[in-house]
């Protein structure tokens, strides 16, 4: 069996910079595939939480959200159930080069979708969705030649 693990120190530089959202973000890869996830996000208030969130996913276990102070108690969290997609919310990156803001409005309208985007930058957006303040994201391409990371997901 191959493992291998993937850090990013800090996703979402800018975002740090502002002192706005940013991540640590760790996965761990037996054989090419994601079996443990662990994203840190210092700035992100999830559920009431006075203070940022860690959130930790195992294959075949769910996802945790865990106090980063550990003032409060661990919790199970799942995504949104939805009675359609014009219900949904998008969450999109804060910077428009990261991802076409214009083809995401489209499709939200498309969708019928009228609330507006989540905007923020780094993995905290997965974060989001997971918990279900935000239903879709989608990081769609600015530019002909533009190529993702892995440590970007």
């Amino acid at each position: 069996m191959c493992s291998s693990d993937l850090l990013d120190p800090i996703d979402g530089t800018k975002g740090f910079l502002r002192q706005e959202q940013y991540a640590v973000a760790l996965a761990l890869l037996e054989d090419n595939e994601v079996v443990l996830g662990v994203l840190g996000c210092p700035n992100l208030r999830l559920g009431g939480m006075p203070e940022g969130a860690l959130m930790v996913a195992v294959k075949g276990q769910g996802t945790k959200l865990m106090p980063l102070g550990g003032s409060g108690q661990d919790r199970t969290v799942a995504v949104s159930s939805l009675g359609g997609p014009s219900e949904a919310r998008f969450c999109e990156s804060v910077e428009s080069a990261h991802s076409s803001h214009g083809t995401a409005a489209q499709i939200a309208e498309i969708l019928g979708i009228t609330r507006q985007p989540v905007r923020m930058d780094s993995q905290a957006k997965y974060a989001s969705v997971a918990h279900g303040d935000s239903q879709i994201y989608m990081r769609l391409p600015t530019r002909a030649d533009y190529r993702e990371c892995i440590w970007d997901h």
